[in-house]
């Protein structure tokens, strides 16, 4: 009679050499990706120049309160990604985001950014607190302002100004402005002959920017046993005005926009 082990040994199979290769992996994602591009963050030292330490100046003129800033993207810094929403919205075919005739896309999720391992040197250097563009995914967007604070539109790429209104404190109404009452410059709409404290909405088309607030998977970004095959990098998103407010940056919770976001 042979004998056998109480408890055969267990197997354990190679799944380095199981994995999909890298460049069907990149090529995968670029199927069905789109077309971003990516903004480097940076830590503004004015957060430890005040008198409470780790606390943003609200008058610096970098970061604007915020605390991070951002490199301007390159025009031929794009690159081909994924977006795929986590959350399934009333419209099957639109994961995570559903459309309002008034408004354009509304986005019901934070969605999960894919950057190939090919893709030098955004998978090299991109971390959390980075910005992401949507260059092709143009929205109509509305941000509130008022005369003598910031007045920087928060997504700046493909800018295209629609319409600006303000508020008369007498009439109780709505004023639709004319193109001869606003100047732009660059990315801001500034109302000249208003007085300080007027508010006002700037409606605009513009590309969506998300910011990578934190990563997606694991730490190293590589599945068990993958033998140090390079794998793409996931981070989780969110809107730029969104997490704005939820940083609790801008005077009445404005969305501060920084100046190194301006369009090239």
């Amino acid at each position: 009679m042979s004998s056998l082990p109480l408890f055969p040994v267990p197997y354990i199979p190679n799944f380095g050499r199981r994995l999909m290769p890298p460049a069907l992996t990149n090529a995968t994602i670029r199927n069905n990706g789109l077309r971003l591009q990516w903004l480097q963050s940076h830590q503004c030292p004015c957060t430890y120049s005040t008198e409470i330490p780790g606390s943003p100046d609200p008058a610096c003129n970098t970061c604007h309160g915020r605390g991070r800033y951002w490199d301007s993207p390159t025009p031929d810094g794009s690159f081909i990604g994924l977006v795929t929403f986590m959350h399934t919205s009333e419209a099957a075919d639109e994961p995570g985001v559903t459309t309002n005739p008034a408004m354009g896309q509304i986005a019901h999720a934070e969605p999960t950014i894919t950057v190939p391992s090919d893709v030098h040197p955004v998978w090299d250097l991109a971390s959390e607190y980075d910005a992401f563009v949507e260059t092709d995914a143009i929205n109509r967007f509305e941000t509130v302002f008022t005369v003598g604070d910031n007045q920087i539109l928060p997504y700046q790429q493909n800018l295209e100004i629609l319409d600006v209104t303000t508020y008369d404190l007498a009439a109780k109404e709505v004023i639709p402005l004319t193109s001869g009452s606003y100047v732009v410059s660059g990315a801001s709409v500034l109302l000249p002959g208003y007085a300080d404290g007027t508010s006002y909405v700037v409606a605009y088309n513009a590309s969506p920017v998300w910011v990578a607030f934190r990563r997606a998977g694991g730490l190293a970004h590589n599945r068990p046993f993958g033998a140090g095959v390079a794998l793409p990098k996931r981070y989780r998103g969110m809107l730029l005005d969104v997490w704005t407010r939820a940083q609790n940056n801008g005077g009445l919770g404005q969305s501060r926009s920084p100046q190194g976001m301006l369009p090239p």
